[in-house]
């Protein structure tokens, strides 16, 4: 299984604990990671059907769906992902 695959996997299926031994699966909504990390994964990508860049600069690059921010302080490999929950009031 390539890189970007097992990051797809452990980003979409991730479970969050959300009180007594109740865990769900997260549903992430940002993802942080190094310009090398994101190289490796559309390196991976050959057919672009899992990352894709964004054709301008005003959107943002996704993995799937998710939104891809980028911070070159993270190592090969490193991601943070980003959960929002609530009604955003």
């Amino acid at each position: 299984m390539s890189f970007l695959y097992k990051a797809a996997e452990m980003i979409f299926n991730t479970a969050v604990k959300t009180g007594e031994n109740y865990g769900r699966i997260m549903e992430p909504n940002l993802i942080v990671m190094s310009n090398h990390t994101a190289r490796e994964m559309m390196r991976d990508d050959r057919g672009g059907n899992i990352f894709r860049r964004a054709i301008s600069k005003v959107e943002p690059d996704r993995i799937y769906n998710v939104r891809i921010a980028y911070d070159d302080s993270m190592d090969l490999g490193e991601m943070m992902v980003a959960e929002a929950v609530g009604d955003g009031q």
